[in-house]
């Protein structure tokens, strides 16, 4: 990983994953959110002060003055972390907290059959740079495009080399208004199984790495 990053707006890392269907877990959402809270060197009640109250069909931890959260549905867990100061820094921690924490602890330990796996990049731009980052995708003719959504989709070496395997890798890139307080880009890297994976335990570092990497590539460059 460089030392720096050029695009120096990032505002939160995000990790994501989907999964089968299991709706025993929000039942076991008291010792989760224990030991989330309670009982591990990676997360803390500064970290999430607030619980929610909403117990329909998701439950949250949450804070609300940085946007620092962690949900949970039947079929999906999200992780969001800030970047306030040093990318780097806070990005090493981001990722110690999914591969030594989120990915053995939550989705292995309650046997969760993975679907999909991600990881968000969103950086606040200005007016400017959202134009300038639009001409590397639109003709000259076409101007002043502020807000666009699209996806690329690409195949993985297994999926590509192996008939029996159909993994492949969606990029989502939403550009604008990404959220209430932020206007810039928001890039979603997206590793897909087919067949799904009981354990990604040995995957979780790769996908990690490579939506860093594919986030410089496509945006920051």
């Amino acid at each position: 990983m460089p030392n720096e990053v050029p695009n120096k707006e990032i505002k939160e890392v995000a990790f994501g994953a989907a999964f089968s269907p299991r709706f025993q877990l929000l039942d076991l959402w008291g010792e989760i959110a224990d030991r989330i809270l309670y009982d591990n060197k990676y997360f803390s009640t500064d970290m999430f002060p607030k619980i929610s109250s909403n117990y329909t069909i998701e439950r949250r931890l949450y804070n609300p003055q940085n946007n620092n959260c962690f949900v949970l549905t039947s079929n999906n867990l999200v992780y969001v972390q800030p970047i306030e100061k040093d990318f780097i820094g806070e990005f090493n921690k981001f990722k110690k907290r999914v591969s030594e924490y989120i990915v053995p602890e939550i989705l292995s330990k309650h046997s969760l059959v993975i679907r999909r796996l991600g990881v968000v990049y969103t950086c606040a731009w200005s007016d400017a740079e959202i134009q300038k980052f639009a001409g590397k995708f639109f003709l000259p003719t076409i101007s002043n495009i502020s807000d666009f959504r699209f996806s690329q989709k690409m195949g993985t070496v297994k999926g590509t080399l192996f008939s029996e395997n159909s993994d492949f890798i969606n990029k989502i890139y939403t550009v604008g208004n990404v959220s209430e307080e932020i206007k810039g880009v928001m890039y979603d890297y997206q590793q897909h199984y087919h067949p799904l994976r009981s354990d990604v335990r040995s995957e979780i570092g790769k996908v990690l790495s490579k939506s860093y990497d594919s986030f410089q590539e496509d945006v920051t460059t």
